[in-house]
């Protein structure tokens, strides 16, 4: 009987500018919603060494959006020998879900039809919460060939997520590579068994956010509730430590890289050397017991 009903809506649209030859602005946005219904339901149970008395049911609610606007130009361009194109954009990113239930004991009719919290007798609880984050990016790349043989690329990012303090909200990821395809070479062309023969190399940063949406900041939590006289009070502890110094995790990748083809492409080499260095590494460590009360 635990069934669910989903809910999902998602497309985009987008405006196409041509203004002049070589030259294009486009802007896009999209829109992914989705909802969520269920019940879970309790019954009474024994078998063998299993038993249970208690009948109950979860009615929740989920909904998650997702919404993207960007707009990015681009323009190319080639003149003799030289051949190259440019792209800039920014791209903004939200995301927001949220979920609640009623969960209730005490069914006089075990039946789903029936089984709804209104009509329990027995405990009551509600539970729900809510969060979401955004991201905001600037970017921009740059592509230039000479003679189809010598090639070059420069791309810089800057990335800024609510998910990091103001302190260290933005962070800059910048990147380049550039190739010789000596295969092009007027002194290789006299060289029928080589095909192709390319010598690369790129160096780059890389930036992660994955560490959760208020990671950065302390966090309560209800622990019970507590009556002195006829007044009630909810108990909190702290869930977590506010931590300002956390930042974007980086990564930064050196390569250098062999292309080689032989004979018409029947044979094919790749040889890469790289070195990866990961820095500012995001955990979630679990918190010390003595800063939970």
């Amino acid at each position: 009987d635990n069934r669910y009903t989903y809910w999902r809506l998602f497309g985009d649209a987008y405006i196409n500018l041509n203004p002049f030859k070589g030259f294009n602005i486009r802007s896009t946005f999209g829109l992914d919603y989705a909802q969520k219904q269920q019940r879970i339901f309790t019954y009474p149970i024994t078998e063998g060494n299993v038993a249970n008395d208690k009948n109950a049911v979860e009615a929740k609610q989920e909904h998650w959006t997702k919404w993207m606007w960007n707009a990015v130009a681009t323009y190319n361009l080639e003149v003799g020998k030289h051949r190259g194109d440019v792209m800039v954009g920014m791209e903004l990113n939200r995301e927001d879900d949220s979920w609640f239930s009623g969960y209730k004991e005490d069914f006089s009719i075990l039946t789903p039809d029936y089984m709804w919290p209104e009509a329990g007798t027995g405990t009551a609880q509600a539970y729900g919460t809510a969060e979401g984050y955004s991201l905001v990016s600037f970017f921009g790349k740059l592509n230039y060939t000479y003679d189809d043989k010598y090639l070059f690329s420069l791309t810089v990012r800057r990335d800024g997520s609510s998910r990091f303090g103001k302190n260290n909200r933005y962070a800059t990821f910048p990147s380049f590579s550039g190739a010789w395809l000596i295969s092009n070479e007027s002194f290789m062309q006299d060289i029928n068994w080589l095909s192709s023969l390319k010598l690369r190399a790129s160096w780059g940063k890389l930036g992660n956010q994955e560490i959760g949406n208020y990671a950065y900041t302390s966090t309560l939590s209800a622990q019970g509730s507590y009556y002195f006289g006829d007044t009630k009070y909810v108990g909190m502890k702290t869930s977590k430590i506010a931590n300002e110094n956390i930042k974007w995790e980086t990564t930064t990748i050196t390569d250098f890289g062999l292309d080689a083809s032989f004979w018409q492409s029947r044979i094919n080499i790749v040889f890469d050397w790289y070195d990866k260095t990961t820095s500012d590494i995001l955990l979630q460590l679990p918190m010390p017991g003595i800063f939970l009360g």
